[in-house]
């Protein structure tokens, strides 16, 4: 189980589990919602999920949701988040990943300063 660590300064604490990965390589878990993707092959698309013909897009960001109530200036909270996203097509009512697999993760740093979380060293890279 994957699980996200919400690690504050006074008292770590897990924040919440994830599900499991599934084990089938075609079954995405990521999110429910499509307007983070192009998924039309067919046409030339602009704008931020800009693709020539014959191409598809994604756009993820990930974001965290932490209260300001109970914490105090000087805190920390990092949570590292891990994806790997692919493509999929579904023919007839089987589905077929039709891509490799492209790993990249999150590290949400953030710190309590003048009673607001704020920007902490926060960054996106390739890889798991």
């Amino acid at each position: 189980m994957r699980c996200s660590l919400l690690s504050s300064t006074k008292n770590p604490t897990l924040d919440y589990e994830e599900p499991d990965f599934p084990t089938d390589p075609v079954v995405g878990n990521d999110d429910s919602g499509f307007g983070d993707e192009d998924n039309d092959p067919y046409a030339t698309v602009s704008g931020s999920l800009a693709h020539a013909a014959g191409e598809i897009t994604s756009k993820d960001s990930p974001s965290i949701f932490v209260p300001e109530a109970g914490s105090a200036n000087g805190h920390t909270i990092e949570e590292q988040d891990m994806f790997g996203e692919f493509a999929r097509l579904e023919i007839g009512r089987k589905w077929y990943r039709i891509s490799d697999y492209f790993n990249w993760k999150t590290v949400a740093k953030v710190l309590m300063a003048s009673n607001i979380w704020t920007n902490n060293g926060c960054s996106t890279n390739t890889g798991n």
